[in-house]
């Protein structure tokens, strides 16, 4: 499957960050904030939050969740 889900995303973006700041390595935070700002271009709109996919409608809470856990993860 190689759709993209907001609520993967969030989870995987949250987790590089966390492993960046770790190991003190800037490729994790590099490619976490790629995906996170791909996410904020794509899938995001100040009125609706996160779609569950980019160009998607529908939205759920836990995409909103993982989503909003990753903006506030620690960028270092």
């Amino acid at each position: 499957d190689t759709t993209l889900y907001a609520n993967w995303n969030g989870m995987a973006i949250t987790a590089m960050l966390d492993a960046a700041a770790a190991f003190e390595e800037t490729r994790y935070r590099d490619a976490a904030l790629r995906a996170l700002n791909r996410f904020l271009e794509e899938a995001f709109t100040v009125e609706d939050g996160f779609a569950h996919t980019p160009g998607g409608r529908t939205r759920t809470l836990d995409d909103q969740g993982q989503m909003a856990l990753a903006l506030l993860a620690p960028s270092v």
